[in-house]
């Protein structure tokens, strides 16, 4: 991912944001981006955050991608800022 849009309106008031819209790089509609991001999010143990949970409330992707049946985690490589080269 190069960039992430966001509108953090509500996310003081009501302490969390919505998906409205996923995209490719294109700028078009894209189920694709958002099963990659809903994986992500069911899946990682870190900390989760609004993001997240606003990824995993948007639809029930668990039933249609067939979350327990067609994926399952192997391993995961946490995020690191540290692993992060900056030039």
């Amino acid at each position: 991912m190069n960039i992430l849009c966001t509108d953090k309106t509500g996310t003081l008031t009501e302490g969390r944001i919505v998906l409205e819209r996923y995209v490719d790089v294109g700028g078009e509609h894209s189920d694709k981006v958002l099963n990659f991001g809903y994986l992500n999010s069911y899946y990682h143990t870190g900390l989760k955050n609004l993001m997240d949970d606003a990824i995993l409330d948007h639809e029930d992707l668990e039933a249609r991608l067939k979350m327990k049946e067609q994926y399952s985690k192997i391993d995961e490589i946490p995020f690191d800022l540290l692993g992060v080269v900056c030039q």
